[in-house]
């Protein structure tokens, strides 16, 4: 056991894990919205109603004058007809619950969709959204325009733009968060109920909606705290370089020797009248 007032392991791993991600936030704040950037275009979540006939392996389409073979197939019939009724029982169910996000989502005209590429496949029809079908992914994109435009601003107009360019990772840091709640909400409220002939649930663009807000928050937050760090550390400098100035100014200055005032050029001695012959 550490000694007391040793620190543990853990907290050494806390902390160069704090430290690795104070170094590294912007970059995981840029990788975040490159996260958003793609799960825009992705899939979030699809539908998916199944052909009975392609998983029992029974063809309706067999001709009159060859019905012999159906009493080949014997109880697999029987099997497949209960099957049907089993589907589309559920899928009633399904329906009736659903309907209106289907038809908000993904249009009134889904069933037709899925119908026709179940006609053409003879197995599944799907129908899907993509990030730009809701508004967390274009939350995203607007959240992508926000935080580069900060950041690329400065460098067009510094005078305005750079006092605000410490703005740029909280802004980030806020917007990314608000996407990852509207991602989660998201999550856990579409339908994901599987049954007997359907499938339907979160798709890969809802997961990387979820890992782009996370990346996006925490990232602009170590962010930002090194911003502000480095802003407080020279707020802190300023002082001193005003204290030496003012030091410069008000020390004494060396006192001035008077100057003596010129010396007159030497006088003749006067003539002695008792000598001056």
């Amino acid at each position: 056991m550490p000694a007391d007032g040793d620190a543990s392991p853990t907290d050494g791993e806390t902390r160069d894990l704090i430290g690795t991600l104070k170094s590294n936030g912007r970059l995981l704040m840029f990788a975040g919205l490159a996260f958003m950037g793609l799960a825009f275009v992705l899939s979030w979540w699809s539908l998916t109603k199944y052909r009975v006939s392609q998983e029992r392996g029974v063809n309706l389409a067999i001709p009159a004058d060859k019905q012999v073979m159906l009493d080949k197939i014997g109880d697999e019939l029987a099997d497949y007809q209960t099957e049907v009724a089993r589907y589309n029982s559920e899928w009633e169910v399904n329906f009736r619950q659903y309907n209106d996000f289907y038809s908000g989502y993904v249009g009134k005209g889904y069933m037709s969709d899925m119908n026709t590429q179940i006609e053409r496949s003879l197995r599944q029809g799907t129908v899907y959204f993509r990030g730009w079908s809701t508004w967390t992914g274009w939350f995203g994109f607007l959240t992508i325009l926000a935080v580069i435009g900060l950041y690329v601003a400065p460098k067009f107009v510094p005078d305005e733009m750079e006092p605000w360019a410490w703005t740029a990772p909280w802004v980030g840091a806020a917007m990314g968060g608000l996407y990852l709640l509207l991602a989660l909400s998201f999550y856990f409220n579409v339908p994901d109920e599987n049954g007997a002939g359907y499938s339907q649930g979160v798709a890969l663009g809802g997961y990387v909606a979820i890992l782009a807000g996370l990346a996006t928050a925490v990232g602009g937050l170590f962010e930002g705290l090194n911003t502000v760090q480095h802003r407080l550390q020279a707020i802190e400098s300023e002082p001193e370089v005003e204290e030496e100035e003012q030091e410069e100014i008000t020390s004494p200055q060396p006192a001035k020797r008077p100057v003596a005032p010129p010396s007159s050029p030497p006088q003749a001695p006067p003539k002695s009248r008792l000598t001056d012959w």
